[in-house]
């Protein structure tokens, strides 16, 4: 089982690997992403907060619109910040959304498990991406690893 704890944990991974980056240049491109390590962090938290909104109103067909961004001209440690509050906000709402809750994603209807998963892997794979560029190492938790992947990835 994936629980909110468990996307704290990633959020505090991903967090505590890129706090030391803050001083260097994030308009770099984000390991093999075409995006720049601002632009890939940014996504992070978007996807975060897009997916509490959908688990908040348990959407039925489509996603919630609207729309959230690091302010235009924050540094890089504030777009960080955007990073962890999306992922905190996120976890908590997953606390308060009773499990048989349902909502839309383009790839199928999740529960609250489901929008952790997912979100725990959207995590650590773009941190991988940021650190990449940026030299930091990433070292998740190896059970956390293996518990999502078997979530999101079962087969």
């Amino acid at each position: 089982m994936i629980t909110a704890d468990d996307l704290d944990t990633a959020v505090t991974c991903v967090v505590d690997a890129l706090r030391p980056t803050v001083d260097q240049d994030w308009s770099a491109l984000a390991g093999s992403l075409d995006w720049t390590c601002r632009t890939t962090a940014e996504h992070l938290g978007q996807a975060h907060l897009h997916w509490a909104s959908q688990l908040a109103v348990a959407a039925p067909t489509k996603y919630v619109r609207w729309s959230a961004t690091a302010q235009e001209l924050a540094p890089p440690a504030g777009v960080l910040d955007f990073v962890e509050a999306a992922g905190r906000i996120l976890a908590l709402v997953v606390r308060a959304t009773p499990p048989e809750t349902r909502a839309y994603h383009p790839w199928g209807i999740g529960d609250p498990e489901g929008f952790t998963a997912m979100a725990c892997v959207e995590s650590l794979l773009h941190a991988h991406d940021l650190t990449t560029t940026l030299s930091e190492p990433l070292n998740p938790p190896a059970d956390l690893c293996a518990r999502v992947l078997a979530r999101a990835f079962p087969h």
